[in-house]
């Protein structure tokens, strides 16, 4: 098992590979960028901000991820030390007991085993075994000649630890070998460049403590922006609301006579009103022109629609009929604030309104606190 220290390094590696990763990424983006706007300088600027969030989010994860590792390797080690091999396997070609001389760790279904290799003093097939006994099957492989599934596998060790693998298809005797190789390691690097590429891409605790205590202050300041926001938003909801023009029944008649005379529809009559929680109300008039019932029908819907939003009446579900000329709706009115306040709402919901600007200094209060209790002003 590996040393706290090495995981440590381990980890500023995988630091450092993934800042120099963002940095070439960054520089194609800004290679192949079409935008005359930005100058080289201020990519650099883009650059630094970017790889000062990297560098301080990898930082953040640093001790979780190592402890993983630590607690990974522990059990896993537990488990390749403790595990025993089965016995009594015998060659499937000659029959005699064979052992087991190699044992590797393996994952299946998710689930972590240790996986032991026996192989016969004859060249035979060797056979693998999991530490529950369970024999380890290899799905049938198709030979990249002939295609069928009918290739042979036998393994041996080198002394360096790669385990060498031998395909013989069966059918057609093509022959495939290619080398596990366990030995290879990833190209190392100095210690002195390591240090100086330690000190460009990973930051100390302190410069971490530093990103905590500024991710913290630009949480405060989100939530002070969001609470800006909710308040100029109710505030220009409630301006919204009492700027509803409340219309009486006879308001109505009239303004829907002139709405709908303008748009070439004659004899406007009204149903008398129902008084629910609401008042109901009934309109029909007819079309002047001969254009096509289906195309009046939209082109009457959405000027209704824009002409009642500013108003405390909506147009009823059924929406609009027409029959020989003769085009029919209903509306609804609402006088409880309760249920405008409501309708107003369902209106900003469906885009048929939107709330007005709301300037800082109309708010009534000028300030809000920090978690500090700080004032800031807005």
């Amino acid at each position: 098992m590996k040393s706290f220290a090495e995981y440590e390094k381990m980890y500023d590696l995988g630091t450092i590979r993934h800042c120099q990763q963002v940095e070439r990424i960054s520089r194609k983006v800004f290679e192949e960028s079409q935008d005359k706007d930005k100058t080289p300088a201020m990519y650099a600027g883009i650059l630094e901000l970017e790889m000062y969030f990297e560098k301080n989010e990898q930082w953040l994860k640093k001790k979780e991820t190592i402890q993983s590792w630590v607690d990974r390797e522990t059990k896993l080690d537990a488990l390749y030390e403790n595990a025993v091999a089965p016995t009594g396997i015998h060659c499937k070609e000659c029959g005699q007991a064979i052992s087991t001389d190699f044992k590797t760790l393996h994952t299946r279904d998710g689930i972590d085993d240790v996986l032991f290799f026996y192989r016969c003093t004859e060249p035979h097939m060797g056979r693998a075994f999991f530490s529950n006994g369970a024999e380890y099957i290899s799905s049938k492989t198709k030979c990249v000649n002939c295609h069928k599934e009918s290739i042979e596998s036998e393994s041996s060790k080198k002394d360096n630890g790669d385990i060498v693998v031998n395909d013989t298809c069966t059918s057609c005797g093509y022959l495939n070998t290619y080398t596990y190789e366990l030995s290879a390691k990833e190209p190392e690097i100095s210690e002195e460049e390591f240090q100086k590429l330690k000190e460009r891409y990973c930051v100390s605790d302190k410069e971490g403590r530093g990103y905590i205590e500024f991710k913290s202050s630009l949480e405060q300041l989100k939530e002070i922006f969001k609470d800006v926001d909710d308040r100029k938003n109710s505030q220009a909801k409630y301006q919204l609301i009492a700027s509803v023009e409340s219309l009486t029944v006879p308001n109505l008649r009239e303004r829907m006579v002139h709405l709908l005379n303008k748009a070439a529809f004659v004899e406007v009559r009204f149903s008398e009103p129902i008084m629910k929680k609401d008042v109901q109300i009934t309109i029909t008039a007819e079309d002047k022109t001969s254009a096509e019932p289906r195309h009046r029908e939209q082109e009457l819907l959405k000027m209704i629609r824009k002409d009642l939003a500013v108003t405390n009446w909506r147009l009823m579900s059924e929406g609009i009929s027409s029959r020989m000329g003769v085009f029919t709706f209903s509306l609804r009115g609402f006088d409880n604030p309760e249920d405008i306040k409501k309708l107003v709402e369902q209106r900003l919901k469906d885009g048929e309104l939107k709330l007005p600007e709301v300037k800082n200094d109309n708010l009534r209060d000028e300030h809000v606190e920090s978690a500090q209790g700080e004032k800031v002003r807005l």
